[in-house]
């Protein structure tokens, strides 16, 4: 005799039947599942799939033997495969619970500089709740529509995880140059993995790349995408003009106005925090009242050298100062105004057409931002910067992203990033940067090319070989003039490795296209590698090294070379890369070279270098940096992404 309760008993046979139910269901989505995958084509980045009444399936669907060979799958179907079909985001016991997990994550793309609706968020979205219903009735789902929702899932999932891990452009087919291979990733295999483990959120965040450069931007973009909110556009100024400090007039009004958008005084620049437009009015000095009522307090905001404090009186001594209310400000300290406290002397408090020194400070650190040279005068480049939208820059955040995900990831100890577009130089241990270096690189002309390579020796008091395009086009019309330019400049010229008198050749006979020698400059001042270079030997022969030309480091826009990258202060470079050969410390290194002789030095360890092109990117100051694209790459990338993008949406959307 049983010892249930008649309702237990009752309870207990129910959920027996469901459970039953929910194991014929399984095994449905499975035959469901390996019909339906047998027949995807991927077409548009998007799967198309047909399916059929499950009455209808026949053994006749199994995958042909040709195509059960992984290289010849699809990732969809190289990942069902490898789960024999089973659905991913449903079981018998808990109806699409990963899914959940797996929409929240899509649903932060946007965090990455990505857009939840390249994979079909809003709709994955809405089918999920449609299909979510109360456990009891989890057997009622419709087996079709539980496994299109499966399939689209892992569609979403498998191409997010790629976008992430990879980047969504495949930099090969760009119109120029990107030779940094990128890392393999079997994207099928790690989504198994994951779903097996139920860590979706732990194994998609081990995606995302977790260097410094790439964690700055990320964290720019919230608030770019604020500021980009709220930039109506409205002010234009005209270009092809030039204003600077001095200048009247309506163009002076427009520039202030678009600079109190970037600069605004809560706000320490564009990124961080935008402020409403001040509208400000000039007011005369002597039609400023007091209330004689009541106590008031005015604000003068002055430029820092047109105020000077008396004791009872604060005079503007040449330009203008911003009247509204409160407060007077000068720079940082804070001076407040009350009744009769002071007198103001001037015939004019404020005059918002005038270009007075805090514009030209403003105008300098507009320039500095954005990637200009800050000398103050708005001519058109600054113009169209300060025109462009916010949503440009937010744009060219997302495409710097982007390409960080095209770096390999996983580098272990030391590696080298030179942003070619951002004249600089990091060290890196693993994903932190230990040293920053600023350097010159290539002119628009002779380009800097993008590759990776390894540093294996340093060379000190270094020979150059001077490349044939600047021998023969550069110095051979010098030695036509004066065959003794070679040896003032330390230069000598061979042939077959030996060195001939430059004054036994006949010039006149010798041409661009006829020039049979080879120039090569010895170590010793005046040597166009300075005293040190760092060699990844490569084929387009170029290298890091030391330079004359130091001056030039305080441009802002540093494309000066043939190529090759020049360094402020190598021999930092260079003690920092041996600082674990007690052979080589930073002091032997100075000594050697000091000798004047060439010295090779072999590293212990070669260490990885990648020449990238980034035109946005945070600096150790937190400030973001939004370069001029020297070499013009940026549209091009624009251009695919948004084909990309708009591809991807439309047909998620179908």
């Amino acid at each position: 005799m049983s010892h249930y309760h008649p309702i237990k008993r009752l309870i207990f046979l129910l959920l027996f039947v469901v459970c039953c139910c929910q194991q014929a269901i399984a095994q449905d989505l499975s035959d469901i599942i390996k019909a339906a995958v047998s027949n995807i084509e991927l077409a548009n980045d998007s799967i198309e799939v047909e399916f059929e009444p499950l009455s209808e399936i026949s053994d006749t669907l199994e995958l042909s033997e040709e195509d059960s060979i992984e290289s010849s799958l699809s990732p969809i179907q190289n990942f069902y495969k490898k789960r024999n079909h089973q659905a991913a985001w449903y079981s018998e016991f808990n109806l699409l619970l990963k899914a959940d997990t797996l929409l929240k994550i899509i649903s932060k793309s946007g965090d990455e500089g990505l857009n939840p609706e390249f994979y079909g968020y809003s709709e994955l979205k809405s089918l999920y709740e449609t299909l979510n219903n109360v456990y009891l009735e989890m057997y009622l789902a419709d087996p079709t529509a539980l496994t299109y929702l499966d399939i689209e899932l892992t569609n979403a999932a498998l191409e997010y995880a790629s976008d992430l891990r990879l980047g969504r452009i495949n930099p090969d087919l760009l119109p120029f140059q990107w030779e940094i291979s990128r890392d393999e990733f079997d994207a099928p295999e790690f989504l198994n993995q994951a779903v097996k483990a139920s860590n979706l959120f732990e194994a998609f965040e081990e995606l995302k790349p977790q260097n410094a450069h790439y964690l700055r931007l990320k964290g720019q973009l919230n608030n770019l995408a604020e500021v980009a909110k709220i930039d109506t556009g409205t002010i234009f100024i005209e270009p092809q003009q030039k204003i600077e400090l001095g200048d009247t007039g309506e163009q002076v009004v427009l520039l202030k106005e678009r600079l109190n958008f970037y600069y605004g005084l809560e706000s320490d620049s564009l990124p961080n925090r935008a402020v409403k437009l001040f509208h400000p009015v000039s007011y005369a000095a002597d039609s400023i009242q007091i209330d004689s009522i009541r106590e008031r307090r005015f604000e003068f905001t002055v430029c820092s050298d047109t105020l000077y404090l008396e004791e009872d009186k604060i005079r503007v001594i040449t330009d203008s100062s911003q009247y509204s209310f409160d407060t007077a400000f000068v720079k940082i300290d804070t001076f407040l105004i009350e009744r009769d406290s002071f007198i103001v002397e001037s015939s004019m408090v404020y005059d918002p057409a005038y270009f007075d020194s805090t514009t030209l400070a403003l105008v300098k650190s507009f320039q500095s931002d954005y990637g200009l040279k800050p000398d103050g005068i708005v001519g058109p480049n600054t113009i169209s910067k300060l025109n462009a939208p916010a949503s440009s820059h937010l744009e060219k955040v997302i495409l710097n992203m982007e390409r960080w995900r095209w770096v390999p990831r996983n580098i272990e100890g030391q590696y080298i990033i030179v942003n070619v577009a951002g004249y600089y130089l990091d060290v890196f241990e693993k994903d932190t940067i230990q040293l920053t270096k600023q350097v010159m690189v290539g002119n628009p002309r002779t380009k800097t090319p993008i590759f990776s390579d390894r540093i294996q020796y340093i060379e000190l008091n270094p020979y150059w070989t001077v490349p044939y395009s600047i021998s023969s086009r550069e110095i051979l019309p010098r030695i036509k003039k004066d065959p003794g330019y070679l040896a003032r400049n330390n230069y000598k010229l061979l042939v077959g490795g030996k060195a001939i008198n430059p004054y036994s050749v006949d010039w006149t006979e010798v041409s661009r296209s006829k020039f049979p020698y080879t120039i090569r400059q010895d170590p010793g001042a005046g040597n166009a590698l300075g005293e040190v270079k760092f060699m990844f030997p490569n084929r387009y022969n170029v290298y890091l090294h030391d330079t004359q030309s130091k001056d030039k480091f305080v441009e802002p826009i540093r494309a000066f070379s043939h190529g090759c990258i020049r360094l402020e202060t190598p021999f930092e470079l260079a003690s920092f890369l041996f600082k674990d050969d007690p052979k080589w410390s930073g002091d032997k290194i100075y000594e050697t070279k000091k000798k004047g002789k060439n010295k090779r030095i072999t590293l212990k360890e070669s260490v990885p270098i990648y020449l990238v092109y980034l035109t946005a990117y945070v600096g150790n100051d937190e400030k973001l940096n939004l370069q001029l694209d020297v070499y013009d790459r940026d549209s091009a990338l624009q251009e695919l992404w948004n084909k990309r993008s708009a591809k991807n949406v439309r047909s998620k959307k179908s």
